[in-house]
């Protein structure tokens, strides 16, 4: 990915946008259909060492197709707030 996108991260394939760093019980409860978790967290460009986290407490970067995002802001804006 470009170093000129902010959200860009290593994992994120083509078409797709990184969306944040998510618990395995928060990306479950995400509803989108297009939603990956991938498995290296970054500060900045360092990866981050969750190993003596227990596993409720890990994140994980989440991505989602790009075409799927702008239907997702719409929803929310228009007052839907389904994450």
């Amino acid at each position: 990915m470009s170093g000129l996108n902010p959200f860009a991260h290593p994992e994120c394939q083509q078409g797709e946008v990184f969306i944040g760093n998510f618990t395995s019980d928060e990306f479950g409860h995400l509803q989108r259909a297009t939603k990956r978790k991938g498995s290296v967290v970054l500060f900045g460009k360092n990866p981050i060492d969750q190993s003596a986290l227990p596993e409720w407490e890990r994140r994980y970067p989440v991505f989602m197709q790009r075409k799927e995002i702008g239907r997702w802001i719409r929803r929310f804006h228009k007052g839907d707030g389904i994450i």
